[in-house]
């Protein structure tokens, strides 16, 4: 899972007027089936803040970090549209005024979003609950993590066998969320995702103990070398870069670094990127 902030994002030119104006036409309408057919005769208010968001952000599912070859990504209803079932498959009625509300719509990748997370929305069991008229969905308590959430995000490790897991000083409750996003998301299921992160997670170990072996290098010789220091560069330099938030899979060479129990790694995953990648 990759973090998201929206702070300084600003949709296409004219977008947010649009969405009011079609929330309000929501809001005019009588049934379920009139506000479920009048979202489906506007795919363009969802079509142009997807372009907006990839260029912004990069062709990546926000819920795996994965380039489109998860599949095509789709923006995704965090809060579904048109019903919202419980972990026990019960529905209650879905979040129809946030169909066109940007902080509802997340870029998520097809195989995710269409055959597991579906409807699912569950919530913690004493949460309030979201209607039209009284209660905001801020006051809600969501089980699913949030991409645009920091602290949601940061609640995600991965394993060098390519699966997700809670951090290990998070709560029951954050265990416990961090379990159902990965099941009813199917983050851990899609065989080419989890062999995706395997690889990158390999290739970041690799150049680890390539500059351990450095390390060992310089600490044998008498003399500082500046053959020595520039191997370590390089290395750095490949490891940085395969943290950039426009690289596939940064979340997970982050994370390797983070937990790999060296200074050196965990300072590298700990620094910015300001531009463009390191060379």
């Amino acid at each position: 899972m990759r973090h998201i902030d929206l702070t300084h994002f600003d949709p296409p030119p004219g977008w947010t007027d649009r969405a009011q104006r079609a929330t309000a036409a929501l809001f005019a309408l009588n049934t379920h089936t009139e506000r479920m057919n009048f979202v489906k005769t506007h795919p363009d208010l969802l079509r142009d803040l997807r372009n907006a968001l990839v260029n912004k952000f990069g062709p990546k599912c926000w819920f795996t970090d994965a380039p489109e070859f998860v599949a095509k990504l789709d923006v995704e209803h965090f809060r579904p549209k048109a019903k919202a079932l419980n972990l026990d498959g019960s529905e209650r009625g879905g979040y129809w005024w946030l169909a066109f509300d940007r902080d509802n719509l997340k870029l998520c990748g097809q195989i995710p979003n269409r055959e597991h997370k579906l409807c699912y929305f569950p919530l913690h069991k004493h949460s309030k609950i979201a209607d039209e008229k009284n209660v905001s969905w801020r006051d809600e308590t969501p089980t699913f993590l949030d991409p645009t959430n920091l602290l949601d995000v940061s609640l995600v490790v991965y394993g060098e066998e390519g699966g997700v897991h809670p951090r290990a000083d998070a709560t029951d409750w954050e265990k416990e969320r961090v379990a159902i996003t990965n099941e009813l998301m199917g983050l851990s299921k899609y065989q080419p995702l989890v062999e995706a992160r395997q690889k990158v997670w390999q290739k970041c170990t690799d150049l680890i103990q390539d500059y351990l072996k450095v390390i060992n290098e310089e600490r044998a010789s008498a003399v500082p070398s500046l053959t020595l220091t520039e191997r370590k560069n390089t290395i750095q330099m490949k490891l940085k870069n395969m943290t950039d938030p426009q690289e596939p899979f940064a979340s997970v060479a982050s994370i390797c670094l983070r937990l790999s129990g060296h200074p050196f790694a965990q300072a590298i995953a700990t620094q910015q990127h300001t531009g463009g990648r390191l060379r």
